[in-house]
């Protein structure tokens, strides 16, 4: 009598876990049917990286030297101002010194230009405008960088960082060298920004904007 009365029970547990749903570990029901399954889409994420995708092909077109190819795709072509970009060695934008250049002028290199001033020596920084690519960021090689960051800034100097009121509607991705030799203990690290808004519907270079460590 015993022995059918165990029998039952085992056979009645075994009937109430098999109409029970199928869980996970952390018992979540699993959902069998996923017909009515919503896809919820991180709008955030999503527009992140299409900025970091249009950033990282400027930054390809830039070290590859295509300005042209750059200007085409990049710069905007809505009117005189969206062509214009600004260009500044620091993060504090000496407003009396930043170049804010056309990009067609950019394989000219018999123009000679102030794009800043020296951090400790006060000395103009003055050359044209290739010399000035290859000296702020192709010889850098940014696309290396191992920090990569949408809308955040990793480095941070001694000086004042007033970018915001250069770019109060565009956005920005940041390649950062957090070091380059360890002696230094990160005061020699590095970065460039690209700043981009949108306009006409899709992201166009407004702002290239190098940051270092300063005195």
């Amino acid at each position: 009598m015993e022995f059918k009365k165990i029998v039952l029970a085992v056979i009645s547990l075994g009937i109430f876990c098999a109409c029970q749903p199928k869980t996970e570990e952390n018992n979540v029901p699993i959902k069998e049917d996923n017909s009515d399954f919503e896809y919820n889409v991180d709008y955030q994420f999503s527009e992140n990286a299409e900025l970091r995708a249009v950033a990282d092909s400027i930054l390809f077109l830039i070290e590859n030297k295509e300005t042209k190819e750059l200007e085409k795709k990049f710069v905007g072509t809505a009117n005189i101002k969206d062509r214009k970009i600004i260009f500044s060695p620091y993060a504090y934008i000496d407003s009396s010194k930043f170049q804010n250049l056309d990009f067609a002028n950019f394989d000219n290199e018999n123009m000679e230009l102030v794009w800043g001033t020296t951090d400790g020596s006060g000395a103009e920084i003055r050359m044209s405008p290739p010399k000035y690519l290859t000296t702020y960021i192709i010889e850098t090689k940014f696309s290396k960088a191992p920090s990569v960051n949408v809308n955040k800034a990793m480095g941070r100097g001694n000086s004042l960082d007033n970018t915001k009121n250069f770019f109060p509607e565009a956005q920005f991705v940041e390649y950062y060298y957090p070091m380059f030799n360890p002696k230094y203990e990160g005061m020699d690290w590095q970065s460039l920004r690209v700043y981009l808004k949108k306009s006409e519907g899709k992201f166009i270079l407004v702002g290239l904007v190098n940051d270092r460590w300063t005195i």
